[in-house]
């Protein structure tokens, strides 16, 4: 199953595959920050 967790201060969502977790976390935590100007809801988890 896909996973979606939060970054530690709660203003980011980040996607996460068991198959390369560590990888996926740094490049979609990256990506949110850089594309949104304001923290992301939490009702994707």
């Amino acid at each position: 199953y896909n996973n979606y967790d939060w970054s530690p201060d709660n203003k980011w969502i980040y996607y996460v595959q068991p198959e390369w977790q560590t990888n996926n976390r740094v490049f979609l935590y990256n990506l949110a920050s850089k594309i949104s100007s304001t923290p992301i809801y939490r009702q994707l988890v």
